[in-house]
């Protein structure tokens, strides 16, 4: 007998096949998972490829505008009406006749003039103007190249000085202990001016290398009727770029520091005049009325205010006559205030009829206060030096009586210290003054009149002055408080004296006029 196989039951059998199919079907999955393993991603490959663009971090900025609506302003002014007039009259037949009659008479003769004018008249006028133009034109041309080649001859001469002075030393200032010179540099003259004074200078506040002379008489009994304003520069020492003469004598003259190209000028017979030097020298801009507003003596000074509130020029002058004027530069003409007065403090005198007489005081300098524009100082003729203040016409806020014995030429501020001022005098003596004392803190006493001291704009304690005898002395505070550390003769003793002195403001150089 054969052996018999086991039998099988359904339910294993079933299990089995359900074992045997899981298995496979997990081997598929495993060797897909393998296959796309091994395959690349081609969109990973483009992503890497393309790398991002990262912005820099150290040089990052941001940029933004914001616009700001401007606020809408009003503006009105207030003018004075027309004049007006009432007319009246009668109108009739025949005198409308008339009119039209002598119309068409005097139509008739203008075609009769024009007839009787030949054709070519017009062509030959026209022709002598356009000459006329071509040769001005041509003049003007010529003039300007023959400055400028002026200018390059000078600058030639003077090579060695204009490069050298700004650095020069004196090898023998080791031998003088606390004193000093100075070197000669320039000499600038005209010579219709000889015979002249020099009676004011100033420099300009923009060219540097720019200054303005006034030639004008400091003797009363000199016969010298007319002036001149000559404006030098040191590119050309030979001659001057700008000659304005005059029918008086110029006493004073300062240019506007906000608008370089105007200069105010004081003359011998009490009239003030603004001058553009942009323009010809033919006639000033603005000039006073010789009637209204004259002065009625020398005006000794001028100087520019700020502008005021309108956006109109000013300055103020101060005068023999003891005025001190303030002006403004209308469109037309001068506006004029009389600010104060000024009036000596002594009593009254006994005059004709049982009236009784004021003595007034006569303004020879003027000066103002370098951080108040309100304030300023005045000096006489008596010797006196009055405080004043803008805003009260009639009272001085303070009096230095018997400051000096002679007139007053010259008050000036330090440049550093607005407290400190200096006055000269023809009684030959310098006095340094604080803003609150009534004496002086320092008087030097040179034996000689002193026409004009300045501040020097480099140090708060150097001043320099001119006297009579020929010689500019400069003092030095913190070195001597006692003597100069220099005195220079600088003109002749018996034949010259020097009257005017002036600090550059940039260079290290000053500029002195004398009497010739």
């Amino acid at each position: 007998m054969f052996p018999r196989k086991p039998a099988i039951s359904h339910s294993k059998a079933h299990k089995t096949s359900a074992q045997t199919f899981c298995k496979l079907y997990c081997k598929i999955e495993d060797e897909e998972q393998k296959e796309a393993e091994q395959e690349p991603d081609h969109d990973e490959e483009e992503e890497k490829v393309k790398p991002k663009k990262i912005p820099n971090q150290f040089n990052f900025c941001e940029r933004a505008a914001l616009t700001y609506t401007n606020p809408m302003r009003e503006m009105s002014t207030q003018t004075v009406p027309p004049p007006t007039d009432t007319f009246n009259t009668h109108v009739l037949q025949w005198t409308i006749f008339d009119e039209y009659q002598e119309d068409y008479a005097q139509q008739q003769k203008e075609k009769e003039k024009e007839r009787r004018i030949p054709l070519l008249q017009p062509k030959r006028e026209d022709l002598k103007r356009k000459a006329q133009t071509e040769s001005e034109a041509l003049s003007c041309r010529m003039l300007q190249a023959a400055k400028t080649l002026e200018r390059m001859v000078n600058q030639n001469i003077y090579d060695e000085i204009a490069q050298d002075y700004r650095y020069w030393d004196d090898p023998s200032d080791e031998f003088k202990e606390g004193e000093g010179s100075l070197l000669p540099l320039w000499k600038f003259s005209y010579e219709k001016t000889k015979k002249h004074d020099v009676t004011d200078l100033c420099f300009n506040s923009r060219y540097y290398d720019l200054f303005a002379v006034a030639y004008g008489t400091m003797s009363f009994s000199s016969m010298i009727t007319d002036g001149a304003i000559c404006l030098f520069t040191l590119k050309n020492p030979s001659y001057p770029e700008w000659i304005c003469p005059t029918d008086t004598p110029v006493m004073c003259l300062d240019f506007s520091k906000q608008h370089p190209h105007l200069l105010v000028v004081g003359s011998m017979d009490g009239a003030v005049c603004v001058y553009n030097i942009m323009l010809p020298p033919n006639s000033p801009q603005y000039k006073s009325d010789d009637v209204i507003q004259k002065h009625g003596g020398i005006v000794w000074e001028v100087r520019w205010a700020p502008d005021t509130e309108e956006g109109h020029l000013a300055f103020y002058s101060v005068s023999i006559d003891g005025r001190i004027n303030y002006w403004i530069l209308n469109q037309n003409d001068l506006g004029l205030t009389t600010v104060m007065t000024l009036y000596l403090d002594r009593p009254p005198i006994p005059g004709p009829d049982g009236t009784v007489i004021t003595l007034k005081g006569c303004g020879t300098c003027l000066a103002f206060h370098p951080a108040d524009e309100n304030v300023f100082l005045v000096g006489t003729e008596e010797g006196t030096i009055y405080k004043c203040n803008t805003a009260y016409s009639s009272v001085y806020m303070r009096t230095y009586n018997e400051a000096h014995n002679m007139p007053i030429y010259r008050i000036v501020f330090n440049k550093f210290n607005s407290s400190i001022f200096a006055s000269c005098s023809g009684d030959w003596r310098i006095k340094i003054w604080e803003d609150d004392r009534m004496e002086p803190l320092f008087m030097f006493d040179l034996g000689v009149p002193i026409g004009d001291v300045q501040w020097a704009p480099y140090s708060s304690t150097v001043l320099a002055c001119v006297s009579n005898d020929g010689k500019v002395t400069v003092f030095d505070l913190n070195i001597n408080k006692y003597r100069p550390i220099c005195s220079q003769q600088v003109v002749s003793r018996k034949r010259n004296k020097l009257t005017k002195l002036r600090f550059n403001e940039k260079l290290p150089f000053l500029i002195v006029g004398d009497d010739k």
